[in-house]
């Protein structure tokens, strides 16, 4: 819904528009009142107002889970790097169920959901859902721009002031559609449907005397993204990166080696 609010406040500033996101997530019972009672020089105005308040409050919410969750991934780190500094550098050992009423049936429930490249499932599954949940809020915005005593919710005026936002719940449907497809694809898969062919990397065709500059090269590069968001094309992307690294660091180790 933050989104939506951000490109309504980026917009034209529809007032039908801003009356329906204010009847969603505004909690002053008069001014909702207010503002279905149509735009006039005042009523928008603090509509507006009204909503870059909001606007202004969801967004330090946001930064404010946004640095908690930094913290307990620092934290997590921290207790993680402990553990594997206690048992020289191996990671903690996970003791095996204990036979509970139940274990047996979720382990071979998670041998039989196995995925074989979790981090790229997870984020087109991730760029899918939010796709969806955009689209899902926008619908919610449609159904409120229908009068509230539904009195001719068919009405002309009322029908084109609909028109756009219906047409973008259409685009948002068809498009979250084709991004789960693609995330079943790579549960299945391992890749992308478009995935690369790892074998043509180009490291064969290298000079020795290029390695190193490919091997900077393909870390950059690497380092580059792991900075960005985690969409399901850039995870692809990084792993094939982090394939091409490996392969370039074996092929420097030998170079470096007395002959």
């Amino acid at each position: 819904m933050l989104q939506t609010l951000i490109a309504w406040l980026n917009g034209t500033r529809e007032y039908n528009m801003g009356v329906a996101i204010y009847r969603i997530i505004g909690e002053d019972y008069k001014l909702k009142i207010l503002f279905e009672k149509g735009y006039n020089l005042y009523n928008n105005f603090r509509l507006q107002e009204e909503l870059k308040r909001i606007c202004d409050e969801e967004k330090k919410k946001l930064q404010k889970q946004v640095e908690l969750h930094v913290g307990v991934i620092k934290v997590t780190d921290k207790i993680l790097s402990s553990f594997k500094n206690k048992n020289n550098g191996k990671p903690p050992v996970k003791l095996p169920a204990m036979g509970g009423y139940g274990e047996t049936e979720k382990i071979e429930e998670n041998k039989a959901e196995s995925i074989p490249n979790t981090a790229l499932y997870e984020a087109a599954r991730n760029e899918a859902l939010i796709v969806y949940k955009e689209t899902m809020n926008k619908r919610a915005l449609l159904f409120n721009m229908v009068p509230s005593d539904y009195t001719e919710p068919n009405k002309g005026d009322l029908v084109l002031a609909r028109q756009p936002l219906a047409l973008e719940v259409l685009r948002g449907s068809i498009e979250y559609s084709k991004l789960f497809d693609k995330a079943d694809y790579v549960k299945k898969h391992g890749k992308l449907p478009e995935a690369y062919d790892s074998e043509d990397d180009g490291i064969a065709e290298l000079q020795d005397h290029e390695v190193k500059q490919a091997l900077d090269n393909a870390r950059k590069a690497f380092n580059k993204l792991k900075g960005r968001e985690q969409t399901a094309e850039r995870v692809a992307l990084m792993q094939k990166h982090q394939d091409k690294i490996l392969k370039l660091e074996e092929r420097w180790r030998c170079l470096k080696q007395p002959k």
